[in-house]
C-alpha cells in the first residue's frame, strides 16, 4: 500500500512539473498561453522591431508633369514652345497642390476654397496658350474624378 502511495505522489508531482514546464490545457509550451509560445520558443534579447511603415515618396510636380505631357501633346497637337509654357503652368500648379496638402493648420472648407481658387487660375493660365474648349477638354481629361481615379487605379497596378 505504501507503493502505491508514492507512486500516486510521484505521479501528481512529475503531471504537474511537467504542467508548469510545458503548458497545459491547450496552452502550448513555454509559453502563457498569449500567442507565444511553443516548444523551444524562448524571447531574444534582440528587442524585434515593429512592422515598418515605409515613408510615402515625395511625389515632385515635375515628375507629375513629365507623366502627363505626352498626353497632352498628342491630344492638342502642341508646338514645343507651347508645350513649354504647358508645363511650367502645371508644374506652379501641382506644386501648390502639394504645399497645400501639406499644410496642416488649414481646415477643410479653406482648403477646398484654396483648391478651387487654384483651379480657376489653372483654367485662366492655359486659356493663354490654348482655346476655351480645349481648357475645358484639359480639365475633364485630367482633372474630373473619373480621370483621377483611372490614374489611381493605375498607379495601384504599377
Amino acid at each position: 500500500m505504501k507503493k502505491y502511495l508514492v507512486l500516486i505522489l510521484f505521479s501528481v508531482l512529475a503531471i504537474s512539473e511537467l504542467q508548469a514546464q510545458y503548458g497545459g490545457y491547450g496552452r502550448g509550451g513555454y509559453g502563457n498561453g498569449y500567442g507565444r509560445g511553443g516548444y523551444g520558443s524562448q524571447r531574444s534579447s534582440i528587442p524585434s522591431a515593429g512592422p515598418t511603415q515605409a515613408e510615402p515618396e515625395e511625389v515632385k510636380p515635375s515628375d507629375i508633369v513629365e507623366e502627363r505631357l505626352p498626353d497632352y501633346q498628342a491630344e492638342f497637337n502642341l508646338d514645343a514652345f507651347k508645350l513649354e509654357v504647358l508645363r511650367n503652368i502645371l508644374e506652379d500648379y501641382y506644386a501648390t497642390l502639394i504645399a497645400l496638402q501639406k499644410d496642416k493648420t488649414m481646415d477643410a472648407e479653406s482648403m477646398r476654397k484654396s483648391y478651387e481658387s487654384e483651379q480657376k487660375d489653372l483654367k485662366a493660365s492655359l486659356t493663354g496658350i490654348l482655346s476655351k474648349e480645349d481648357v475645358e477638354k484639359l480639365v475633364a481629361m485630367d482633372f474630373s474624378p473619373k480621370a483621377v481615379k483611372k490614374r489611381k487605379k493605375a498607379r495601384e497596378n504599377e
